[in-house]
This record gives C-alpha cells, sequence and structure tokens, in this order.
C-alpha cells in the first residue's frame, strides 16, 4: 500500500502533532465539539483534503451528518464525529447514525470517530435493510509516526486514495478472503484434486474427494457447515434406452410357459 513519499511525508509531520492535541483532549475529558474540530483540522493536515471539500452540518430532509468529504460533484463520505471519550466498545452504539445519514444521501461510504480511533465503513445503501460493513479502522493514539507500517494504516482515507479506489480494493480483497469464500476453494473440486494428488504422489494413497473433504471439515470444525464447495456438477448417468425384444409366437409361448403360463388356455 503506497501513495507515494509526499503523502507519507504529510502524515509523518502531522501525525505526532495531532496525537499531542489529542491526549489533552482526553485529560480534558472534552465534548463532541472541540473533538470535532480537531477531527476536522485532522483531515486537512493528515488525510490531505481542502477546506472547500470538507463541509460541515450537511444533510436534508430535516436531518444533518457531522460533516462529507467531497467536492463539486459527488460525495465520497460521510463523516460523524463523538466525543473523545467514547470508548471503541460503544461504537456500534453509533453506526445506526452513519447509516442513516448515507442512505439519505445516497452515498455508500462513511467515517466514524472520536478524534483517535476511526472506522470506515461500507454501507449498502442498496440493501433492505441498508446495512454497514466495517473494512478499516485505526487507533491514531496506537501508532508511531516513526514507523513506515503505522503510517500505512492510515493511506484508506487519505485524499489521494480516492482516484487510486484504495477502499474499493481493500473492500474487495475483505470479501474474497471471508471464511465463506475460503471454505468454498478450499472444497472445490480443483483443490481437493490437488491435494489427493499430492497424497497420492507422496504417499502412495489414492484418496477420493468426498472422503477428503470430510477429513477436512473433521480437522476444521471451525468452518461453515452449510457453504458447499465450487464444485463441478456431477454428470447425470444417460438415460438407458428400453430393451427391444423382436420374437416370434413360437418363443413368445415358450418364455409364456417357462413363466408357469400356459399359452394355449391364454388364446382360449
Amino acid at each position: 500500500m503506497n501513495l507515494g513519499i509526499r503523502v507519507d511525508t504529510r502524515i509523518k509531520e502531522n501525525l505526532k502533532k495531532y496525537q499531542k492535541q489529542l491526549l489533552r483532549l482526553q485529560e480534558l475529558d472534552a465534548k463532541e465539539a472541540p473533538t470535532e474540530k480537531i477531527a476536522m483540522d485532522m483531515l486537512c493536515d493528515v488525510f490531505g483534503y481542502d477546506l472547500e471539500h470538507v463541509f460541515g452540518q450537511y444533510g436534508n430532509n430535516g436531518r444533518s451528518c457531522d460533516a462529507v468529504i467531497k467536492d463539486d460533484k459527488k460525495v465520497f463520505y460521510v463523516f460523524e464525529c463523538k466525543r473523545i471519550g467514547t470508548d471503541k466498545k460503544d461504537f456500534n452504539k453509533h453506526i445506526r447514525q452513519v447509516i442513516e445519514y448515507c442512505a439519505t444521501l445516497n452515498v455508500p461510504w462513511g467515517i466514524l470517530t472520536n478524534g483517535a480511533y476511526w472506522q470506515l465503513y461500507y454501507v449498502d445503501i442498496k440493501a433492505q435493510p441498508v446495512t454497514a460493513e466495517l473494512i478499516w479502522d485505526f487507533d491514531v493514539l496506537e501508532l508511531s509516526h516513526r514507523q513506515a507500517a503505522h503510517r500505512e494504516l492510515l493511506l484508506p482515507l487519505c485524499r489521494e486514495a480516492i482516484a487510486k479506489r484504495l477502499k474499493e480494493g481493500i473492500l474487495e480483497e475483505k470479501r474474497a478472503l471471508s471464511v465463506e469464500n475460503i471454505a468454498r476453494v478450499l472444497f472445490s473440486d480443483e483443490v481437493l484434486k490437488a491435494i489427493s494428488g499430492v497424497l497420492r504422489r507422496k504417499v502412495g494413497a489414492r484418496v477420493d474427494v468426498d472422503t477428503l473433504e470430510a477429513k477436512i471439515r473433521e480437522l476444521c470444525p471451525n468452518l461453515p457447515e452449510n457453504i458447499r464447495g465450487f464444485r463441478a456438477p456431477k454428470k447425470k448417468d444417460k438415460p438407458t434406452q428400453p430393451e427391444i425384444k423382436v420374437v416370434t409366437m413360437a418363443k413368445e409361448g415358450a418364455n409364456k410357459e417357462l413363466n408357469g403360463e400356459n399359452p394355449m388356455e391364454a388364446t382360449k
């Protein structure tokens, strides 16, 4: 994950400064308004947005979120900020607000933060009901501005990441690596046949794919039981053609005699 030296330098120079401000807010147990002010300043100084991209108290139908990040044509993020003292465990209580604002504004991406802890959500605004999926999070106060790996955690929320579709890539990877998809691949014909082939070459054992799947499920009990692998449909047996017998009357009579029937009596 890389957005260039300029972005990395900006994060490095500003991260430590805002960590000090956030720690001060924690000491004061600051309310939502000063927390929101610091968080919105971070959007500009750390994440690279210009002031004209951040619109406070944005909304319609009588409801407004704390801010949105947008250009002249499109809203990219709904932004909702809570007071610095909001515990991470309590963030689930505030997701409903993000979902409602995203649905109202027809925006699929939402940011929820208390200034220190940041969450990025994908909101499926077309679903019924509308759902939110957490795809990225980090705690600014747990990061070191000196470590590149820590600075990279902030990249998905940066202005430069929008054009790179970085968040979309994270969402696609997260879904690809879901337990369900891993199970489907693991139990696919290709994988099971490959494992069977390795077993045959290495230990000389021939194991059919159904037996192998059952054993893997036994070894991995946490895999969903109802998930079936990407398996090719089994070939259906060709329907058998009805047997056609051409017999003479004499043979037909003989057959009836063999079955305990008297053909002469049947013709009377």
